[in-house]
């Protein structure tokens, strides 16, 4: 045990009460059963002058606290003041009860903007797609159209010079059967353009 206290602060005092009167059973837990040995022994020093007057500090300390907090009132004060609490309370669960509505009504009608937009931007976004994909079809008949009319003059034209090579090989045989062969036949260009032409130099 240390010989000398005057190291013990006011703080250490309480603290090291506080620590007693924890321990003891809530029935018995009163300052009054606590002792300024009890303290120096906690504290591991002498129970000297200076432990008993910091002690005695503490206890009125506690017991000014404890006083304070069991006051006794009148039965009719207790009973005005339980009404007063009661209305407060009540008046309390209404405004809350109001707020908690209007807080409400005001998500759910930021809910149903927000649904609503969604729905709008929803319906413009299907209209967009409906516009291209009827876009799409259209091009795709279009192009469908053209390689149609380019497939069927490309027969035509295939046609054309199938008929012209035959007059050419008839012509050739009538030069041929009068003894003069041909100087100059040509056959139509293929591509659509005038080419040439067929020339055939024929003697009166």
């Amino acid at each position: 045990m240390k010989n000398s206290s005057s190291w013990i602060r006011q703080e250490d005092v309480n603290e090291a009460a506080d620590r007693l009167l924890t321990k003891t059973p809530d029935a018995d837990a009163n300052p009054d059963t606590i002792t300024a040995y009890q303290v120096a022994k906690d504290l591991d020093c002498s129970p000297n002058t200076s432990i008993y007057r910091k002690f005695e500090i503490w206890k009125t300390s506690k017991l000014a606290e404890r006083k304070a907090c069991s006051i006794d009132l009148p039965a009719e004060l207790t009973e005005g003041l339980a009404l007063v609490f009661d209305r407060l309370k009540t008046q309390a669960m209404a405004e809350l009860t109001t707020i908690l509505r209007t807080v409400a009504t005001s998500i759910d009608e930021t809910a149903n903007l927000k649904v609503a937009e969604a729905h709008r931007a929803r319906h413009e976004a299907m209209a967009k797609v409906s516009e291209l994909v009827d876009s799409w079809e259209k091009t795709e008949i279009e192009r469908d159209q053209l390689a149609a009319d380019l497939e069927a003059c490309t027969s035509e034209l295939a046609a054309r010079t199938d008929e012209v090579n035959v007059l050419r090989g008839r012509l050739a045989q009538a030069l041929e059967d009068r003894g003069k062969p041909p100087s100059d036949m040509r056959a139509p260009s293929t591509n659509g353009t005038s080419g040439g032409g067929l020339n055939v130099p024929i003697d009166p």
